[in-house]
């Protein structure tokens, strides 16, 4: 099945993860420790790994053991929702990840979404906005996660995504 999976979708590296037999948490975490694993892998010294918020992204955190790497730098990919920064604990993916590397941190301290063009130059033109970026951009290895897109998520959640958009 992995072989199918490179040659169909052109894919350079597979792993399928045995979830069978356990509930959502158990098979999240078997997931997260497979993630984890292939990781370390991944990593060499000095690369740039871009990290978006998740539930998956969270517990590939959560199991990475301790592994740092020279010189290395976490990016956020996302920016955040202000609903996000009371409730959740802000950039904790992005802060797990860079104490079990060793590695610097790049966080973006935008929102996520934003109502006009004018307020994303806004944000664009701050120098610590745009070096993130730049950051995001150089980025040698991401970390997202697929999910579900399911009413619990927090674009929906926060209103970000309408009701009328749902469907």
């Amino acid at each position: 099945l992995e072989n199918r999976l490179k040659e169909e979708f052109g894919l350079k590296e597979t792993r399928i993860v045995n979830t069978l037999g356990h509930n959502e948490a158990g098979a999240l975490a078997e997931l997260g420790r497979a993630a984890a694993e292939f990781l370390m892998k991944l990593l060499r010294p000095y690369d740039i790994l871009g990290v978006a918020w998740g539930r998956t992204t969270r517990e590939v955190a959560k199991q990475m053991p301790q592994y740092p790497v020279e010189g290395v730098r976490v990016v956020s990919l996302n920016g955040c929702t202000y609903e996000h920064m009371l409730d959740e604990d802000l950039f904790e993916v992005e802060r797990i990840f860079g104490r079990k590397l060793g590695g610097k941190l790049y966080l973006l301290y935008t929102p996520i979404i934003v109502s006009t063009p004018e307020i994303k130059e806004v944000y664009l033109s701050d120098t610590h906005t745009r070096m993130t970026m730049e950051y995001i951009e150089r980025s040698s290895i991401t970390l997202n996660g697929i999910g579900k897109f399911r009413r619990e998520s927090m674009l929906y959640r926060y209103g970000y995504i309408s009701e009328e958009e749902w469907t």
